[in-house]
C-alpha cells in the first residue's frame, strides 16, 4: 500500500509540473501586454486599443489636435481634420475661401462660382466677349463662342461661309465644308471637273474624282487601261498583272 501511495504522489506531481509549464507562456504573455490593448485576433502578440498607438512598448493615447476627429484606425495619424479645415503639419487650421468661391462637396478645397475663373487664391470674373458664353469649363478661357462664330485672342469672329458651302463646327479649321462636287480652294469653294469615265468622290485630298475600273490618271485625264496578253486588270481595276504562271516583263507577260 505505501507503495501505491508513493507512485501516485509522482503521478500527482508530474500533471502539477505539466500544468504549470502549459500556463507559463499565457501567463508571460498576459504579463507583457500593456494596459489599453489587447491580443491580436490573429497570430501571436497584441495591438493598441483604437484611439490608442504603440510608443516605445505601451499604448499612448493619440493627441487630436481642434477641428479634427479620431479615425480610430491602425495606420495614419489616427484622425483627420473637420470640413473646412485642412492639416497644416499637424494642425487643423480654417480653410480660406475668397469671394465668389465655395467649399466642395469633399470639404478640403474651395472652387469658383460659374462665372468667375480661379487666379491664385481668388475668383476674378470672367469677361465674356460680344457672341460668346459662358462654358462652365473651370480651365481655359471659361468662355466659347455662339455657332457660326471662332474665338480669335479675346473675341468672337463670325465664320464667313462662301458660296456652294456649309456650315460644319466639327471642320477643322474652317468651320465649313464645301457642298458635293465642290472642292475648298482658300477661302472659296470651286467646283470639280470630272473628266470623261470618271466619278465624284468625297475625298479630303486630291482631285475630287477618281476614274472608272478599267481606266488609269493620266494628265488630269483617264486613259484607258491597256492589258497586254495573259493579263488580266488589278485588284484596284486601275492597273494589270500578269496571270498565273506568267511574270512581268516590260510591257509584256512571259512564261516563267
Amino acid at each position: 500500500m505505501k507503495k501505491m501511495s508513493k507512485g501516485r504522489n509522482h503521478f500527482t506531481g508530474a500533471l502539477l509540473v505539466a500544468a504549470a509549464l502549459h500556463l507559463m507562456p499565457a501567463s508571460a504573455s498576459a504579463q507583457s501586454m500593456p494596459e489599453n490593448a489587447h491580443a491580436k485576433r490573429y497570430g501571436e502578440g497584441w495591438q493598441c486599443d483604437a484611439g490608442f498607438r504603440e510608443k516605445n512598448g505601451q499604448c499612448a493615447a493619440i493627441e487630436v489636435p481642434a477641428n479634427a476627429y479620431a479615425t480610430n484606425q491602425t495606420f495614419g495619424s489616427g484622425w483627420e481634420c473637420r470640413r473646412g479645415f485642412e492639416d497644416e503639419k499637424g494642425t487643423c487650421l480654417a480653410i480660406h475661401i475668397p469671394n465668389n468661391a465655395y467649399l466642395t462637396a469633399s470639404g478640403n478645397q474651395w472652387r469658383c462660382s460659374r462665372g468667375f475663373m480661379k487666379a491664385a487664391n481668388r475668383c476674378d470674373t470672367i469677361k465674356v466677349p460680344e457672341d460668346g458664353h459662358l462654358s462652365g469649363d473651370a480651365y481655359g478661357k471659361g468662355w466659347e463662342c455662339k455657332p457660326r462664330f471662332r474665338a480669335q485672342d479675346n473675341a468672337c469672329v463670325a465664320i464667313n461661309v462662301p458660296e456652294n458651302a456649309y456650315f460644319d463646327p466639327a471642320s477643322y479649321g474652317k468651320s465649313w465644308r464645301c457642298e458635293y462636287g465642290y472642292q475648298a480652294t482658300g477661302e472659296t469653294c470651286v467646283e470639280i471637273t470630272v473628266p470623261k469615265n470618271g466619278f465624284l468622290v468625297t475625298a479630303p485630298r486630291g482631285p475630287g474624282w477618281k476614274c472608272e475600273r478599267g481606266y488609269q490618271v493620266r494628265d488630269q485625264a483617264c486613259i484607258a487601261v491597256k492589258i497586254p496578253e495573259n493579263a488580266h486588270l488589278n485588284y484596284s481595276g486601275d492597273n494589270w498583272e500578269c496571270d498565273k504562271s506568267y511574270s512581268k516583263k516590260q510591257s509584256r507577260c512571259l512564261i516563267s
